[in-house]
């Protein structure tokens, strides 16, 4: 089945047989063909890597890798695990450095990379020091990208409960880096991103200047607090949530699908906003964290002139 999928996903991706939607440009089109053939290649790659045909899985998980541009973490993660089993050692390091370099590699990916070093050096003597040269580039270059992404909108009000029952406003956290995470119990991505904000939230413990409230929103239960509460309990979470049971905070914040985070400024100014969850724990953790230490150091508003 699998197989069939990516078999039609490619031939319309190279010579499409459907008529291309009025509303979408040909580049668009093409680029949504090229998306849904990488999203299929990815999966059947997987799929050979399980039974263990790593030279069929091997060309499938290179197309999806390139139809992200070698940008997307998991498919770099399947692209690697393969490319480990088929290419030689010296090649699949010197691949999988670019992908940390573009901040592109998940955990399992680095996992491999550090494998590949001892194997060459014998020891794993100076591995930290030589991950840390790669990630730092990547470090630099998202930095970069981030700050063409930053704004300094004032955020909207906002006085809602908590589960305790305390009244919990914007203005009382005024001073503090706020990071307001939208999200539903019945929201899968939501869910999915939470083990990741755990650590995020872990990593600012302690500090003073840094709060995380998670909103709880359109929520249908009649009981949304207990509602909240069983799942927080069920999941041994950590967090302050908020609950925005009749569904105007997030109306406020113009929200359209979540999860939504914004991070705040100490003096109440929206400075970066992140939708939904691409899958990758790391790369969230490392998103979220650096737009923190960069709201919390107030870093300047990039201007473009046009």
């Amino acid at each position: 089945m699998s197989l069939s999928a990516t078999t039609y996903a490619k031939t319309e991706f190279q010579k499409p047989t459907e008529k291309k939607p009025d509303y979408l440009t040909n580049k668009q089109w093409q680029g949504q063909r090229k998306n849904q053939y990488g999203m299929y290649a990815d999966t059947y790659a997987f799929i050979m890597y399980q039974t263990g045909d790593y030279k069929t899985g091997f060309s499938y998980a290179k197309d999806a890798a390139a139809a992200s541009e070698f940008k997307n973490t998991e498919y770099n993660e399947r692209y690697s695990q393969l490319m480990e089993k088929v290419l030689p050692a010296a090649t699949v390091k010197k691949e999988i450095e670019q992908f940390v370099k573009d901040g592109a590699a998940s955990s399992k990916t680095k996992a491999i990379l550090r494998t590949l070093y001892v194997a060459e050096k014998k020891s794993d003597a100076g591995y930290d020091n030589y991950l840390a040269k790669l990630e730092a580039t990547a470090l630099l270059k998202k930095k970069e990208e981030m700050a063409k992404t930053m704004t300094n909108d004032p955020a909207p009000k906002f006085n809602l409960k908590d589960l305790q029952g305390n009244d919990i406003s914007l203005d009382g956290l005024k001073g503090k880096v706020v990071i307001v995470d939208f999200w539903a119990t019945w929201c899968g991505p939501c869910i999915a991103s939470m083990p990741a904000m755990k650590t995020v939230q872990e990593k600012f413990k302690d500090r003073d200047d840094v709060a995380f409230v998670f909103v709880d929103t359109w929520q249908t239960e009649e009981d949304k607090k207990q509602n909240a509460a069983d799942f927080m309990k069920k999941n041994n979470y950590p967090f302050h949530v908020l609950l925005d049971n009749d569904n105007k905070v997030v109306a406020d914040f113009k929200v359209n699908g979540i999860p939504t985070k914004f991070i705040i400024d100490k003096t109440g100014n929206i400075r970066f906003k992140s939708v939904g969850f691409g899958g990758s724990d790391d790369a969230l953790i490392d998103e979220v964290g650096m737009m923190v230490e960069m709201a919390a150091a107030d870093f300047p508003v990039e201007r473009h002139v046009k």
